[in-house]
């Protein structure tokens, strides 16, 4: 996501926030798509946030200078702390939603 020659972040709060626990759960005729399961810290083990990740979805990560820069999806480990921005975020446990902008915290 460019602005101004750099990158930026959304400005509305993050959907969800946590650690990965899975990821590249493949989605059967998702071309390309897959889940990631994500555990937020305030909630209980067994409710997990389930992301619908897409071809399009943009990977950002933040360098120890500070500046974003883009990352990829094999960038993603599980533990990471990751910030997700989604199209549509439904709220039940577990909730979900579909990705539009992950960051990967340090």
């Amino acid at each position: 996501m460019a602005c101004g020659g750099g990158l930026t972040l959304p400005e509305e709060t993050p959907s969800f926030e946590g650690n990965v626990v899975v990821w590249d759960v493949p989605i059967p005729g998702g071309n390309g798509s897959f889940f990631m399961r994500v555990r937020a810290p305030d909630v209980a083990a067994e409710c997990l946030h389930e992301i619908h990740v897409l071809p399009t979805t943009d990977f950002l990560s933040r360098g120890s200078d500070g500046m974003l820069a883009e990352a990829t999806v094999s960038d993603l480990e599980i533990g990471r702390g990751v910030r997700i921005w989604t199209k549509v975020a439904l709220d039940p446990c577990p909730s979900n939603g579909e990705a539009r902008v992950v960051e990967l915290l340090p």
